[in-house]
């Protein structure tokens, strides 16, 4: 038995705990955001099956939108849904976020009408 082929199955398995650990430390770090995506990607499953494609589609070109924001990207406590081509944001967020979701959600191809629930955090007194 060579010494190289012992040596780089060790290696591998050293590589894939780290991998490993490495996945599950930024999955809980961003554990809001990937709830977020996977129900998400419940919805669209569900959706796609009762032959609604349209709101999927909508949907994801909206939170691709307000990922590519610097300012919208890991906004705490946006929401967002599309139903028939509405969109449902809703959530309680900083006063900033509000006004920049909604310029992106007006501009999203799809979007015919926006359901404005946000809510927006009162800065607390000094």
């Amino acid at each position: 038995m060579s010494l190289v082929p012992s040596l780089a199955r060790r290696l591998l398995k050293e590589q894939v705990v780290a991998a490993g650990t490495a996945l599950a430390y930024w999955a809980w770090q961003n554990r809001e955001e990937v709830v977020d995506w996977t129900a998400y990607g419940v919805r669209a499953v569900q959706n796609v099956i009762a032959g609604n494609t349209d709101d999927v589609i909508v949907e994801g070109r909206l939170r691709f939108a307000l990922l590519g924001d610097h300012r919208t990207r890991r906004a705490v406590g946006l929401e967002v849904r599309v139903r028939d081509g509405v969109a449902i944001l809703t959530g309680l967020i900083d006063p900033g976020i509000r006004e920049v979701a909604l310029r992106i959600a007006e501009r999203t191809d799809g979007i015919t009408k926006i359901d404005d629930r946000l809510e927006v955090l009162e800065p607390r007194p000094e």
